[in-house]
């Protein structure tokens, strides 16, 4: 319940903020309402109903409605045939009018645009119900509208009937031919798909895709064994050619030189080669002769060696079983490139099969589809062709007739829109973009509404709340002008904001009790939160109670003390830090037991006075002449002044202003507040509203 009524009363604090906007947009929605309800007049609504009927017209609604039910392929067909039903129940309203505009019963104005919008007819094409509605200022001459439109209608209908079945015949036609061509489609689709895979596959029998796979598996592994057969062969051939140039490294007993063994091992690959070559081409191929080159090149190194090895180079020249042995190689060879080429081609149809396997279920299903959609389309056909049959019989027999279901009456609601609903719409609107305007305004600034945001926000307590002077102060405090915000505990020391700065006291000895607070750090979150105010009304009061007190403005950018007591800037706080002045010199005292020293004049780095030696010298002096010190510093979006003042004070006062303090800005400022390790000793709202 708590929960609820702070709730209420953050809205209610919100539309007040935020009162004179909305009241703007509640006036005008007001002015325009007003100007729309005198230009408003009061309007006669006549209404009747009937029907288009003819002998055959079940028959002919059924061929519409089948129309409509047909497949995707006929639906614009079956659009056309809508519009076109829809067209023999319409009547030329450019016609209707001349002949209303020289008729003696129509007063209505003589504008067609102005008639049209006036006139509604709705036609139900299924029931053949027509819906006729005039709107005007006489109800005889809408009567005679009405009546007028029901009579164009059984003129036109007569002439219209007849050939609105034609129309039905051709679209009919065009239905049949559609039908004809889809059919013919879907069976093309189904010999493409018996022409690009087995019957097999689309006759649901899996198993022969199996079967074809594990054949060509059993194939590929018989293949494969015969290779292993031929490899073994063939390596029995290659040893065979290989045994004169293994004699080569046995004749290494002699111990020849690295340089001859490198040649030695050199020719052999070399003749390795040319063995493995002339099995693939003839001697007059360019690879065996560039073979053949080398090892004659190879050959004439190695003669320059001992006679030993010239012995080896001839060995193999001189066997005569070499021929045979490679004309043996070269067939093997060939065999087995022979089950190489059967291994991938059968390899190929494996993976086609394996394919087709993947595929089998979508495509049976496609296959599936088609034949379904086969029968339908045979069967929408045949059914199309019975009724363009039927339709050939009908063609000559229909006579068209008009009932009259509702006679032109008036309806019940005499007035449209008249003026009182409009302005009660007015103020209805008026409210509702007055709130939307405000929830608007608020997203774009959403400034604090409560001391409890900003206790919460800021972690801190609320050690007052300060009003703004109202109108009910003065008159308790008898005075008959308004008094100025700073001056409050001196001039008006029985308005409730005077009462609310003797709180805010009571509650900061309470709260501070246990320690000896002198010096105190006034800042805020950001400008114009009114800081200087309550410390001008703050040192007031505690003077009051025979304290002496000093207010020290630390605000170097906009100082406002000097403003608030009338009294000089010419020396000040900077002087003194600087050294140039005494403190008799800079303290001025503008009301008993109060002394001020004002900002004094500008230095460029003043950021380096806080943290100086003569800081320190001058606040242990203040600290023995006067009971209270406050210091009236920047806000904190401002300039960081406060919080290195803060260092030399004994805590700070944060000063917020409902429906003004920014909650990030505010968060910003606790956050650096407890990054410089400093204290917050309350905090205190200032009132926006109720000026």
């Amino acid at each position: 319940m708590l929960y609820t009524k702070k709730t209420l009363q953050k809205y209610w604090l919100i539309l007040k903020y935020y009162r004179f906007p909305a009241i703007g947009i509640f006036l005008l929605t007001m002015m325009l309402a007003i100007m729309t309800a005198i230009k408003v007049e009061r309007v006669y609504t006549v209404n009747s109903k009937i029907q288009l009927e003819s002998p055959n017209k079940d028959l002919i609604n059924s061929f519409t409605t089948n129309k409509n039910s047909n497949n995707n392929n006929q639906d614009n067909t079956a659009q056309k045939n809508k519009k076109n039903t829809e067209v023999t129940s319409t009547i030329s309203t450019e016609k209707l009018f001349e002949k209303l505009k020289v008729s003696d019963d129509y007063s209505e104005s003589p504008n067609y645009n102005r008639f049209i919008n006036k006139l509604d007819i709705k036609n139900d094409s299924r029931t053949g119900i027509i819906d006729i509605t005039y709107s005007g200022k006489d109800i005889n001459s809408s009567k005679f509208v009405v009546d007028s439109v029901i009579e164009s209608y059984k003129t036109e209908h007569t002439a219209t009937s007849l050939s609105n079945i034609e129309d039905i015949k051709g679209n009919i036609h065009q239905e049949l031919a559609l039908a004809d061509k889809n059919r013919k489609e879907i069976a093309s689709k189904l010999n493409n798909l018996l022409t690009e895979y087995d019957p097999n596959i689309l006759e649901s029998k899996p198993e022969y895709l199996t079967n074809k796979i594990k054949e060509i598996e059993d194939n590929i592994a018989s293949a494969e064994s015969e290779i292993q057969k031929i490899d073994t062969k063939i390596n029995e051939l290659k040893s065979k050619l290989g045994l004169n140039r293994n004699q080569a490294p046995a004749s290494n007993q002699l111990s020849e030189s690295p340089e001859q063994q490198k040649l030695l091992n050199k020719l052999q690959e070399i003749e390795s080669q040319l063995i493995e070559e002339r099995a693939r081409f003839s001697e007059e191929s360019p690879v065996i002769i560039n073979l053949q080159q080398e090892k004659a090149k190879i050959e004439a190194q190695i003669n320059n060696g001992n006679s030993f090895n010239q012995n080896y180079i001839s060995v193999n020249q001189n066997n005569s079983s070499i021929p045979e042995i490679t004309e043996q190689l070269v067939a093997s060879e060939a065999e087995k490139k022979s089950w190489l080429t059967k291994i991938e081609s059968w390899e190929i149809d494996k993976e086609r099969y394996q394919k087709d396997k993947a595929i089998a279920p979508g495509i049976k299903q496609q296959y599936k589809e088609l034949r379904t959609k086969q029968k339908k389309a045979q069967e929408q056909y045949d059914k199309l062709a019975n009724e363009s049959q039927q339709l050939e019989i009908l063609s000559g027999q229909n006579i068209a007739n008009i009932k009259v279901i509702t006679p032109a009456q008036v309806k019940n609601n005499l007035a449209f829109w008249n003026k009182e609903i409009i302005m009660a719409s007015g103020i209805g609107l008026g409210f509702i973009f007055a709130l939307a305007a405000v929830l608007a305004l608020e997203s774009k600034s959403p400034s604090l509404k409560t001391s409890e945001e900003m206790s919460q926000l800021s972690d801190s307590k609320v050690l007052a709340e300060i009003p703004n002077l109202r109108k009910s102060d003065f008159q308790i405090a008898r005075r008959l002008q308004p008094v100025a915000p700073e001056k409050f505990v001196l001039e008006a020391s029985y308005s409730v904001a005077c009462e609310a700065y003797k709180i805010f006291y009571d509650n900061f000895e309470l709260t501070n009790a246990d320690q000896v607070i002198k010096l105190i750090t006034v800042t805020s979150s950001i400008v114009a939160e009114g800081k200087s105010t309550f410390i001008a009304n703050l040192a007031a009061l505690v003077t009051q109670l025979g304290k002496k007190v000093l207010i020290i403005d630390a605000n170097l950018q906009t100082p406002r003390q000097k403003e608030i007591w009338r009294i000089y800037n010419n020396l000040g706080l900077t002087d003194i830090l600087k050294q140039e002045a005494e403190f008799d010199d800079i303290v001025q005292s503008p009301q008993l037991n109060l002394d001020v020293i004002t900002a004094g004049s500008m230095v460029k780095n003043y950021l380096s006075l806080w943290e100086s030696e003569q800081m320190q010298k001058f606040i242990s002096c203040i600290k023995e002449k006067y009971d209270l010190v406050i210091f009236d510093t920047p806000a904190m979006d401002l300039s960081p002044d406060a919080l290195k003042i803060s260092q030399v004070t004994d805590g700070i006062i944060l000063v917020g202003r409902i429906g003004f303090t920014n909650p990030e800005k505010l968060l910003e400022t606790k956050k650096l507040i407890e990054k410089y390790d400093q204290e917050i000793l309350g905090l205190v709202v200032n009132e926006k509203f109720d000026n």
